[in-house]
């Protein structure tokens, strides 16, 4: 989801339906505006048309939802999934503040990983500069709320991929699934690391098969020698 699609879920946005033919009950996830007040001063909404759907999710979401929603979101007028400290619906820039939080958290191993993949020195628990400065140079300094939707999108095309789905249509499911028209370049955008990932794993495969190669001409080789 993006940041806006979240921040205007409903509390009782996951609906259900039983199959009588296969016996099974089905449930998704409603993304859609929900109608009623928004107090907030900076109001997330849908970025497209094509951002209304219906996402399937699995039981794990469900049961992490249910018990969300039972035991630690904060009771409040507003319908809103995600509720502030102050029982009020959460603003955007909370949400940034949170990731900036994990930001801060976040191991050394794995700040080291993301600066090898072109990310600026990630911000520290000693920075102090304006919440603002999230870039050096262009390159990032925070982790943020869209990162994971670009995360989501290359784990979904290597899933459909995997399981046989050809890519014009693996790129087609995504298209549904993230909330795009069907003539948008973006999973193409969204998705360039899955073709970097896939384009050093097949350059890897060649190389050990061609040092294969070489240990076994060369074992052949000793061999003739000896004989």
């Amino acid at each position: 989801l993006r940041r806006g699609e979240a921040l205007i879920l409903a509390a009782a946005s996951i609906k259900s339906d039983y199959d009588l033919l296969s016996g099974r009950e089905y449930r998704w996830l409603n993304v859609t505006t929900l109608e009623g007040d928004d107090p907030r001063y900076l109001k997330p909404a849908l970025k497209t048309d094509q951002s209304q759907r219906q996402l399937p999710i699995t039981a794990e979401i469900v049961d992490l939802f249910d018990r969300y929603v039972a035991n630690y979101r904060t009771h409040s007028r507003f319908g809103h999934l995600f509720i502030s400290q102050k029982m009020t619906s959460l603003a955007p820039q909370t949400v940034n503040d949170i990731f900036k939080i994990a930001t801060l958290c976040l191991s050394e191993r794995a700040k080291t990983a993301l600066e090898a993949r072109g990310w600026s020195s990630l911000a520290d628990e000693n920075e102090t500069g304006p919440a603002e400065a999230r870039h050096d140079h262009g390159r990032k300094r925070w982790v943020s709320p869209h990162d994971l939707r670009h995360t989501a999108v290359v784990l979904r095309l290597k899933r459909y991929i995997d399981s046989g789905t050809e890519m014009e249509d693996a790129l087609g499911k995504l298209r549904v699934y993230f909330g795009w028209s069907h003539k948008s370049t973006m999973p193409f955008h969204y998705a360039r690391a899955y073709w970097q990932t896939d384009a050093a794993d097949l350059s890897d495969d060649r190389f050990d098969r061609h040092i294969e190669a070489l240990r076994y001409f060369d074992a052949s080789l000793h061999a003739r020698s000896i004989l």
